[in-house]
């Protein structure tokens, strides 16, 4: 938790606002299934966006890597979503359950360096970017294979 809030110290006020009324929502929502367990929230889809990082020189889940995805937005690119990678190296949740995203060109931000810096082992790549188009509102899982001198990613499912 505390590397996700100084990692969001770096972003600017619209993007908190952004990223602040996401969380809001996933907080709702879960505080809504804890009060009204006997709903059915089948309508509320998964997060549209998907990621997961595996550290294929060690053979495990890449955890704790911190992740953006950002939009441009007047030319500029701008953070809409961020989180952390689990103990499985997944974030499921980096868009709140039942939104999507516009079709459109967007990147995915993973902060390598840091991941590497505190395994005590350098690395070539400080940050990963994957730039991706959508074209519609289904899932799209985006994974990283990643070492310290290397990445590999492709459309997952």
């Amino acid at each position: 938790m505390l590397t996700l809030l100084q990692d969001r110290l770096e972003n600017s006020i619209e993007e908190e606002l952004n990223i602040a009324m996401g969380e809001q929502q996933k907080i709702t929502v879960i505080r809504f299934r804890k009060m009204l367990q006997e709903a059915d929230y089948n309508f509320l889809k998964s997060s549209h966006i998907t990621t997961h990082v595996l550290d294929t020189s060690a053979g495990m889940p890449g955890k704790d890597i911190t992740i953006r995805l950002k939009e441009k937005k007047n030319n500029i690119w701008q953070t809409i979503a961020q989180g952390i990678t689990n103990s499985d190296g997944r974030i499921p949740d980096l868009l709140p359950p039942g939104k999507t995203i516009e079709p459109g060109c967007y990147k995915m931000v993973f902060d390598i360096g840091k991941y590497y810096s505190k395994l005590n082992i350098r690395t070539f790549y400080p940050e990963v970017e994957i730039m991706f188009n959508t074209f519609d509102t289904t899932h799209y899982h985006i994974p990283l294979l990643v070492n310290p001198f290397g990445y590999t990613t492709y459309r997952g499912s």
